[in-house]
């Protein structure tokens, strides 16, 4: 986990470490819940 400074420099570049785990966790949920939709 890094400090809250990295976490806000990453937010400003768009690119957080949570929000690319949150979208590969949800693909995996929608894999198993046979859904189509993305979840971007």
């Amino acid at each position: 986990m890094g400090s809250d400074i990295e976490l806000l420099k990453n937010r400003k570049n768009g690119t957080t470490l949570h929000a690319d785990s949150a979208s590969r966790n949800c693909d995996e949920f929608m894999k198993v819940f046979k859904k189509d939709e993305s979840c971007e």
